[in-house]
């Protein structure tokens, strides 16, 4: 169902149907009646095979095991820590949060959070480059190859 309807709205659809038994009907209908979106015929075709499977308009809960973490909780634990110390692995958090790594790692995707290296600049850093570039401007000056190893410049 691509709108979505209250348990309401979907009771009075499911009613409306099977009044007069035709789809379109129920359209015009919804129109005089409601003040919403009409429901499209895939919807009420699908609303009413729900109905007649289940004896319910309310959604099925999604089979498997329920998720236990909260996601929304998780991650803003995960994020202070990562905030406290970015080079954290998942693992050592899993272990810190006490929930599975698995887990930590979903949060991490719905925080569109990308891992990185983060290097800080030290005190010496300017200094060491320039001397890098220095060494390496007379170097390129007494081999003319250095920087075109296929050509030589003249």
């Amino acid at each position: 169902m691509a709108a979505k309807f209250t348990t309401a709205e979907r009771v009075a659809i499911v009613k409306m149907y099977y009044g007069c038994k035709n789809m379109e009907e129920v359209r015009r209908r919804w129109r005089a009646n409601f003040n919403s979106s009409v429901p499209a015929a895939a919807t009420i075709r699908e609303l009413l095979q729900k109905f007649e499977e289940t004896g319910s308009v309310l959604d099925v809960p999604p089979p498997g095991r329920p998720k236990t973490a909260c996601i929304d909780e998780l991650g803003e634990q995960i994020a202070s820590s990562l905030d406290r110390s970015p080079q954290k692995s998942t693992r050592r958090l899993s272990a810190e949060l006490g929930v599975s790594h698995q887990t930590v790692w979903r949060s991490l995707q719905q925080l569109h959070y990308r891992p990185r290296l983060i290097h800080g600049l030290l005190e010496d850093d300017p200094y060491q480059r320039m001397q890098f570039c220095e060494r390496f401007l007379k170097m390129a000056k007494d081999d003319k190859t250095l920087l075109f190893p296929g050509n030589l410049v003249r």
